[in-house]
């Protein structure tokens, strides 16, 4: 726990993913202080065909990356078909764009396929 806690609080650490297939790891996260309410965000795909289409895919890949750029943690439950996805994320492949004010922000690509 302790150490889920501090890759959280370190804004400079890799993206984390924990991966499990017990159906209590969601409830026990919130349950535990693991994961806060106010600040995640739990995305449940499903195996119907309307679910499984591109348009479908694209609108869960949009919620991970809106999610991301405003620092909410995500929760992924049967989205299989997005992991692969989001492997440029946890490698941090991020390309930084220069902002009007000087700063930067980090873009990355998702695309699915």
């Amino acid at each position: 726990r302790q150490l889920i806690d501090m890759n959280l609080a370190d804004k400079s650490a890799r993206h984390l993913m924990l991966i499990t297939v017990a159906g209590m790891a969601l409830p026990v996260s919130f349950g535990c202080g693991l994961l806060d309410h106010d600040r995640a965000e739990v995305l449940v795909g499903s195996q119907f065909p309307d679910d499984q289409s591109e348009l479908a895919l694209v609108q869960a890949i949009n919620k991970v990356k809106n999610a991301m750029s405003v620092g909410r943690t995500i929760v992924l439950m049967q989205h299989e078909n997005i992991y692969e996805a989001l492997y440029d994320v946890l490698n941090q492949r991020y390309v930084l764009k220069r902002q009007r004010d000087g700063s930067y922000r980090r873009m990355l690509r998702l695309a699915v396929g």
